[in-house]
């Protein structure tokens, strides 16, 4: 399994899951890095491969900011900018609001863990720690957070 082996026993990956073709490796590109894997998941990718080069080169080896990442998606991608619509700590809800459109979202543990963020489009998640997409679950967002999943902290849905 591409997780190392790791199982929850509440759901696996299935060999049709949508390949994950932007990983961090060590870097912490993870709120970047899943929305270029998203977006290439949905034929997105030329645009897919604009972000992730202009990411690669502005941000190795340092952590990326939400702010940043939209900037470089308005400019790399305008026409999947349309609308762009950001949530707060609480306000979406990923498992009961499943949309066709890429969300990137920085996920909310119950140990109060805010450090890691996964692109949603409709029944995947990319989690750029992965070689493919999980389906969308609570599971999957636990196994994401290293932890329980509590929530989203914050997010950000693209919408052309």
């Amino acid at each position: 399994m591409p997780w190392g082996g790791l199982t929850t026993g509440r759901w696996s990956v299935k060999d049709n899951a949508p390949l994950v073709h932007y990983p961090q490796g060590n870097a912490r590109t993870c709120l970047g890095f899943s929305l270029c894997s998203a977006l290439h998941s949905i034929n997105y990718q030329v645009e897919a491969k604009a972000l992730h080069g202009e990411l690669q080169a502005r941000w190795r080896n340092k952590p990326m900011y939400a702010t940043q990442v939209r900037a470089i998606m308005q400019h790399k991608c305008p026409n999947l900018c349309g609308r762009i619509t950001s949530f707060r700590k609480g306000e979406l809800n990923l498992l009961a609001d499943v949309s066709d459109f890429p969300t990137v979202a920085i996920l909310w543990a119950t140990d109060g863990g805010i450090e890691h963020a996964v692109t949603v489009v409709g029944n995947w998640v990319f989690d750029s720690n992965l070689d493919r997409a999980l389906p969308l679950s609570k599971g999957a967002l636990d196994w994401c957070c290293v932890s329980e999943y509590k929530g989203v902290y914050w997010a950000m849905r693209f919408k052309p």
